[in-house]
């Protein structure tokens, strides 16, 4: 089953942000942004899953990349990007659920423990530490 062809997600802010596809094959996919978006600026999504390991150490990878491109000053492209990893280990431990959670979890700390469709993030204190390199 794939994920639908346009998906909408909200900004910081809360401001809707609409990918469309432009590319999907068994284990990936490519969308870009309808706005907020140019050939010279691109703003876009990619989905992969892969498998890792061998044996009892096997397990699921799926990555989700939101990245945006800008010209500086001197025409130089420079990308930007959110990458989320989740690896799930093949062992029953690590069901469904317990990988919902973690996830959740890392939302919430990102979050700062408040997301809003319509108002955005509820802190982006956690961002900003993380943006000027603090743990």
């Amino acid at each position: 089953m794939a994920l639908a062809d346009t998906i909408t997600t909200d900004d910081a802010d809360g401001t809707d942000v609409v990918y469309n596809l432009t590319g999907r094959d068994l284990t990936s996919s490519t969308r870009r942004a309808t706005t907020g978006d140019s050939n010279s600026e691109p703003k876009g999504l990619t989905i992969k899953h892969q498998p890792q390991g061998k044996g009892v150490a096997a397990a699921d990878r799926h990555n989700v990349v939101l990245y945006k491109t800008f010209e500086d000053s001197i025409g130089v492209p420079r990308t930007g990007l959110v990458s989320v990893t989740i690896v799930q280990p093949r062992a029953a431990e690590f069901t469904e659920q317990v990988m919902k959670d973690l996830t959740a979890e890392a939302v919430s700390l990102l979050a700062g423990r408040s997301f809003s469709a319509t108002t955005g993030l509820g802190s982006d204190s956690v961002i900003n530490a993380l943006l000027k390199g603090e743990t």
